[in-house]
């Protein structure tokens, strides 16, 4: 009911943008808006789902879970916990379905913010409700993308996607809502796909079948970093986003361009702008693991920079590649906090004045550990030549039996 609530409120925006276009030409279509632009505010919507997650109890009966799965002998009510009622039930769905609105106009952090509440374990709530439990891992990993914790949404679609491999009947319901979570769980390949190409890390191996068997094409157009093979790839991802600004139509010439794809064309637009950042470094990456010194001029040269002022392109770039080569890993607590984690492991790179110095920290950290180890030897060897020699001792003749 709840899921089915944020659901028109999204198609009636979409209406709205779509049916703006010919307010010019069609006086009764002005008419109509203007007769309906009270209805579906953003306002009123978000008041609603916020006082519904208030005034139902979830938090508390949260708060009671958590504390009963740390203290089992802790003295919480056990109906609030085993038992929740029907306010605490529509609070928790009521949870999922904000961060669901977030995501779709693009509110990533905030989505992330709500979706906190909930904690992701084996006993949620969210396990009895398949509708639920892929609404919510869906919204989680396609936030973590795009503020650009790959390895953080790898990880929570991984969750989701390798227990429905292993779990097909999970999906096997006769709910009006089934094929809407079989698209849904293709989306979430998708963002994998995007994700691991972005940040390449070893895949669960049924998540892997299904991306050879099904989406082979897809991801061999990736490799190629070509923008129109990311941009595919996230129109097959991504939710559908819409505007939650609505005209008042008091002058029909503001909503000429108005268009219910500039929302999606939006979040498409930046997320290409942060795929392109992300290749930077990969290329400078496989560009300076053949030097050890190299210059910004020289560096220049072999990206292909033609423009008189390649060295500061270079310089910029190098910036970008020291900020994209970290990424906040999530750990436990709010789903907003994590570690920060350098991803290119195997180099260090820093700039000095035009200079590129590149640091191999693999074959260092084997130069260190050979150097320890023949210390360590060349010690146990002076060790045992200082140590007093002990006399010999004289065997006796032992006596022959005839």
């Amino acid at each position: 009911m709840v899921d089915e609530f944020v659901y028109q409120y999204q198609e009636t925006q979409r209406w709205k943008a779509q049916y703006a276009k010919d307010i010019v030409a069609n006086p009764a279509a002005l008419e109509a808006l203007r007769s309906g632009s009270n209805a579906w505010r953003c306002s009123d919507v978000l008041s609603l789902l916020t006082r519904l997650i208030q005034t139902s109890g979830i938090k508390q009966y949260l708060t009671n879970e958590q504390r009963q799965r740390q203290h089992p002998a802790a003295s919480v009510n056990p109906r609030l916990v085993e038992e929740p009622d029907l306010p605490v039930t529509l609070g928790y769905f009521g949870i999922i379905s904000l961060m669901r609105l977030h995501v779709a106009m693009g509110d990533y952090r905030a989505a992330l913010t709500v979706g906190s509440l909930i904690e992701l374990s084996p006993t949620g709530l969210y396990w009895k409700v398949p509708a639920a439990h892929i609404t919510l891992f869906y919204n989680l990993g396609f936030a973590y993308m795009m503020m650009r914790r790959y390895q953080d949404a790898i990880r929570v679609l991984s969750q989701i996607l390798t227990f429905l491999g292993r779990s097909r009947s999970y999906l096997s319901t006769q709910s009006y809502q089934q094929d809407a979570m079989l698209r849904m769980t293709e989306r979430m390949y998708h963002l994998v796909l995007l994700c691991n190409a972005l940040s390449p890390t070893r895949l669960d191996e049924t998540i892997q079948v299904h991306i050879q068997d099904h989406l082979a094409d897809k991801h061999f157009k990736l490799q190629s970093d070509e923008e129109d093979a990311y941009r595919e790839v996230f129109l097959k991802a991504a939710p559908k986003f819409f505007n939650p600004f609505v005209s008042d139509y008091s002058n029909p010439q503001e909503t000429i361009g108005i268009d219910k794809d500039e929302p999606t064309n939006r979040q498409v637009n930046m997320f290409l702008k942060d795929a392109s950042y992300q290749n930077k470094v990969f290329n400078v990456r496989s560009i300076a693991k053949l030097y050890n010194n190299l210059t910004l001029t020289k560096l220049s040269n072999l990206m292909g920079l033609k423009q008189e002022n390649a060295v500061e392109i270079v310089r910029s770039e190098m910036l970008c590649v020291k900020n994209r080569a970290e990424q906040l890993i999530w750990r436990s607590g709010p789903l907003l906090s994590g570690e920060r984690v350098q991803m290119l492991a195997d180099l260090d790179i820093y700039l000095e004045t035009d200079t590129i110095h590149v640091k191999n920290l693999t074959t260092q950290r084997s130069y260190i550990d050979y150097f320890i180890k023949q210390i360590h030897r060349t010690q146990d060897l002076l060790n045992n030549a200082n140590a007093p020699t002990r006399p010999e001792v004289k065997k006796q003749p032992t006596a022959v039996a005839d």
